[in-house]
């Protein structure tokens, strides 16, 4: 057995990284709870009745979409939920809405998936606004 092989077999047995996911999953629980004590869902439909008809309006569309077009192409229920809230939601709300589901198997492709779709809007966005809004 080489040198590096033992140090590194020592370092995976560390009684805390058995408990890393139930940490991360904690961690998690406390940023939903930040970001939904901070929400007045009842404010955002008394004065923006509008917006949240078209947020609505905007989801359900893209659901709809996104199911129909997957299954015609063969993809499961499952790909497609993860791929939707990925695409909506980025990384932190995939992550716990495939853990919630124990979809285990599908937390890190999601989160590859939302994490490229920054990528690439971002890019996009960057460039889009370097050619129609220079200045001259």
């Amino acid at each position: 057995k080489s040198l590096s092989s033992s140090l590194f077999q020592s370092a995976c047995s560390i009684p805390w990284t058995s408990s890393y996911p139930a940490t991360t999953v904690k961690y998690a629980q406390v940023f939903y709870a930040t970001i939904g004590a901070s929400a007045n869902i009842a404010l955002v439909v008394t004065t923006a009745p509008v917006l949240f008809l078209f947020s609505f309006i905007a989801l359900a569309g893209h659901l709809c979409f996104l199911l129909g077009v997957g299954s015609l192409l063969g993809f499961s229920r499952r790909e497609l939920l993860v791929a939707s809230n990925a695409n909506i939601g980025g990384p932190s709300t995939v992550a716990g809405m495939a853990a919630a589901k124990g979809w285990t198997s599908s937390i890190v492709p999601g989160i590859l998936t939302s994490t490229l779709g920054y990528a690439i809007g971002s890019f996009l966005g960057i460039g889009m606004g370097h050619t129609f809004f220079k200045s001259a």
